[in-house]
């Protein structure tokens, strides 16, 4: 796979996982060799509730920051993504719901507005995002008894404060539509905000919701969002914003954030 990958649009990508499995998927363009002994996820894992402290790992953006001038997506108004199976700051896909995954995508983006929403926005020069998919093995896939799911990481690196704390706003008031009604909860680990929302679709039998836990790190002055899509609503439910508030703060302390 990693030799044969090939780069589309954020767009462009979740009309491809949409009409090829049925579940969508964002990811983005993928790292250099060189960065190849950056902080990942270890094997063993961390429970949340015996974390301490958490934070964003400085060289995560260290990384990023040095990839980004040179992406694909430099000087455009949407995230570029490279369908392959790494990621810049990541050695190895987190465990979700007892299953590793693979990683399916990665690449960077302009951070032009103040929302974790990308696509469309003005093009930046020391803004950006990065973001890297995940996905079901083919095995989790043919299986029955394993859940549907995909992930995203998207990494966020804005060019002040205010920026920054914009975007959480931004992401604490999303209004309720029709077609879209949010559950939104801050919840304090290892005294630390992680900011949730849990989405239904309620006019679309076909899309369990998501879910999404952001966390901004003044120290580090970047925000990482965690978001859980494409979900079966009963896994949805069952996980809930306690649940993806958990996930992100076990895979931040495992990788030693």
């Amino acid at each position: 796979m990693k030799n044969r990958a090939f780069v589309v649009t954020a767009a462009a990508l979740g009309s491809l996982i949409l009409s090829g499995c049925g579940s969508e998927s964002e990811g983005g363009q993928s790292g250099s060799p060189m960065f190849q002994d950056a902080p990942g996820v270890q094997a063993a894992p961390v429970d949340a509730s015996e974390v301490e402290e958490i934070s964003i790992p400085q060289q995560w953006v260290d990384v990023t920051a040095q990839e980004w001038p040179g992406s694909a997506a430099y000087g455009e108004n949407q995230p570029i993504l490279r369908m392959d199976e790494e990621c810049l700051f990541l050695d190895e896909p987190p465990e979700f719901f007892d299953m590793t995954p693979r990683f399916q995508s990665n690449g960077f983006g302009p951070f032009g507005s103040p929302t974790t929403n990308y696509g469309g926005e003005p093009s930046t020069e020391d803004e950006y995002r990065y973001l890297c998919g995940l996905t079901r093995t083919d095995e989790q896939r043919d299986s029955e008894d394993t859940p549907r799911w995909g992930a995203e990481f998207q990494l966020m690196v804005p060019g002040d404060p205010a920026q920054a704390e914009e975007t959480v706003e931004n992401f604490l008031t999303q209004p309720d539509r029709p077609e879209r009604t949010h559950e939104i909860e801050t919840i304090e680990i290892a005294g630390t905000e992680v900011h949730t929302v849990q989405r239904d679709y309620p006019n679309n039998d076909g899309n369990g919701g998501d879910l999404e836990a952001l966390y901004y790190d003044e120290e580090t002055e970047a925000l990482i969002q965690l978001r859980i899509h494409s979900m079966d609503e009963e896994l949805r439910i069952d996980h809930g914003n306690q649940g993806v508030a958990e996930d992100l703060v076990r895979i931040l302390a495992q990788s030693g954030g």
